[in-house]
């Protein structure tokens, strides 16, 4: 036997079988590079086998989890102090005492310190918590992530509007080709980001003719966490009749086969030709 281990992938190597494994987090901001925090969930995972004098001679499966993205609570402290100004708070801590007398009423101000025996203006975590419940229902900061795209990037990771990394990732392009009549906010790349998947995967030989490679892929898909709110991550009012309210569940597969056939050529060689059958389906089972 066998083992190596690099940066989150495994190889085992046996008599009979070998194995590949492989741990991986997207991420697309310091809290995705935290492999061990609670608010960092979304991961990939992979196993491929691969069998030594078998017909079956490899199988895999891989599961795909982006729907966490940090959780639901908005990225930053943003919202309308007592005089209706429109208050951005970066980074959730203001050391200035006038500032939020100055932005918020003063009864609520000091019966804050009272109850937590501290002033917002000496405690960072005081501070945090009481941004937290004015404006995040007390949720973490930091949350719903955009993969594949940012603040300062809108069209993300696209070519011709089509995704360049995950193709479960659902570009305005593809969504448009099963909600046509939808009506999207065209906020950000990618309409839907958020999946739960999983692929499994077989390949084989059949006597000395054919070789055959089949793959299924499950998926459920929940969207984004910034385009189910009216005017995206920093808005807790929810879309009318948002698309992906409901989970859409997808079905993909694939079957391809080879036929090899031999010939006798001059020289009495024996040349093997290849005829390839391939049927890619793409099934929506719910809108």
């Amino acid at each position: 036997m066998q083992l190596e281990l690099i940066k989150g992938f495994g190889i085992l190597d046996f008599d009979k079988w070998s194995a590949y494994l492989s741990y991986k987090r997207p991420f697309s901001d310091g809290i995705g590079k935290r492999y061990f925090s609670n608010r960092s969930r979304d991961l990939y995972l992979s196993a491929i086998i691969a069998l030594k004098d078998k017909p079956i001679k490899r199988f895999s499966i891989e599961c795909m989890r982006t729907d966490y993205q940090c959780g639901n609570g908005m990225p930053d402290p943003v919202g309308y102090d007592k005089n209706g100004e429109y208050v951005v708070v970066f980074p959730p801590y203001i050391r200035d005492k006038d500032w939020y007398y100055t932005h918020f009423d003063a009864e609520q101000i000091d019966s804050w310190n009272e109850a937590h025996n501290s002033f917002l203006w000496e405690d960072s975590e005081s501070s945090y918590d009481f941004f937290s419940s004015w404006c995040n229902y007390g949720l973490d900061f930091g949350g719903r992530v955009l993969y594949a795209t940012n603040g300062f990037y809108q069209q993300g990771w696209t070519v011709n509007g089509l995704c360049m990394q995950s193709p479960l990732f659902h570009s305005q392009k593809t969504v448009e080709l099963y909600a046509p009549n939808y009506s999207w906010q065209r906020l950000y790349a990618y309409p839907n980001t958020r999946v739960i998947a999983f692929t499994f995967a077989a390949e084989a030989s059949i006597g000395s003719y054919f070789d055959v490679l089949c793959k299924i892929t499950l998926s459920n898909n929940t969207g984004t966490r910034g385009e189910r709110y009216v005017g995206g991550q920093y808005s807790w009012e929810k879309m009318d009749n948002y698309y992906f309210s409901s989970k859409k569940f997808e079905f993909y597969s694939l079957l391809d086969v080879k036929y090899k056939y031999s010939q006798k050529l001059i020289r009495s060689h024996n040349c093997y030709r290849f005829r390839r059958f391939i049927l890619i389906n793409r099934h929506k089972t719910n809108n």
